[in-house]
């Protein structure tokens, strides 16, 4: 049994214990990460195989189909709440959601996050990434939250459950993420499309090979033509913001308001002493605006590494 193929598997099993996430063995072989630099594939069967090895039988157990390391058996229970759960909580952001598609500048709203892998808790937020139209960034930001705050869903403060978590923007001509590590993997191969059912599809392509040098099992998504017309604006909400984006840019408004939005918000932005935290993943420019002072994945592989200390 391949040895490198028995770390992969504990260290893929460590990074999902660190996000409470037991894992199937479809899930196991489909999101196995790498630990070396390799891009080497493992067949299904080779994972089923490895799973009942000696070395790694005392590491990893099974309980209702699910995998995880030894000590972890309350994750099983802890998902199963955390999926009932978040099948109610997607029913209701994708209600609130309809909103986005009146948005200026607006082109794609992608779920990310816990929610986006059935995994939310009572009390959190809906993570998702913004696509907005190339040289709007700032003014597409801007609407959105002025948006969400009238309608009481924009995060801030201590005002967290079931409210829209805007602190990742791309721009619809910058669908390539920067970061490629286990995280920035794991975001984009568990996002759902909620408005934009094309540019999702380019998204996911143009991010396919970088994911697969690190999930080298990953397959991008495919959705079928029904389902990506179906996340795309139509009737009078498609009219009102393409009316209303004509006005912006016909009348010299849109590029006027995007710098000054952009001048703001950059003063801002050097002024926060969050910007200055350790660790913190503060980022804008043109086709991203990434506002992050404590970011998920330092935590994750923190807690990964824990994880696999404990085993050994």
């Amino acid at each position: 049994m391949s040895s490198q193929l028995n770390k992969n598997i504990i260290f893929t099993l460590a990074y999902f214990s660190a996000m409470h996430y037991p894992l199937t063995l479809f899930e196991l072989w489909r999101n196995l990460l790498q630990t070396n630099n390799g891009r080497e594939k493992y067949s299904f069967r080779e994972v089923k195989n490895a799973i009942v090895d000696k070395k790694i039988l005392s590491k990893v157990k099974q309980k209702n189909g699910m995998l995880f390391l030894k000590g972890d058996e309350k994750l099983v229970k802890e998902r199963s709440i955390a999926h009932k759960l978040s099948i109610t909580k997607l029913k209701r952001l994708k209600a609130w959601a309809k909103i986005f598609g009146l948005v200026p500048y607006v082109r794609g709203v992608f779920l990310t996050g816990t929610l986006s892998m059935k995994n939310a808790k009572l009390n959190s937020d809906w993570d998702v990434l913004m696509v907005l139209s190339k040289g709007r960034i700032w003014l597409g930001r801007f609407f959105l939250a002025i948006t969400l705050q009238l309608i009481g869903k924009r995060r801030h403060g201590k005002k967290v459950k079931e409210r829209f978590c805007l602190n990742h923007y791309i721009t619809d001509n910058g669908l390539i993420l920067e970061e490629h590590n286990e995280f920035s993997a794991n975001f984009v191969s568990t996002s759902i499309p909620i408005l934009g059912g094309k540019i999702y599809k380019k998204f996911l392509q143009m991010n396919e090979f970088w994911i697969q040098g690190i999930k080298t099992n990953y397959i991008k998504e495919e959705i079928s033509k029904d389902n990506v017309e179906s996340l795309e604006r139509v009737g009078i909400k498609k009219r009102i913001q393409e009316v209303t984006e004509k006005i912006l840019e016909k009348t010299g408004i849109a590029k006027t308001a995007n710098d000054f939005v952009r001048r703001v918000m950059v003063k801002k932005i050097k002024q926060n002493p969050k910007t200055y935290w350790k660790n913190a993943d503060i980022r804008y420019s043109e086709t991203a605006l990434i506002f992050l002072p404590k970011p998920h994945r330092i935590t994750i592989l923190e807690k990964t590494k824990r994880r696999l200390a404990d085993l050994k």
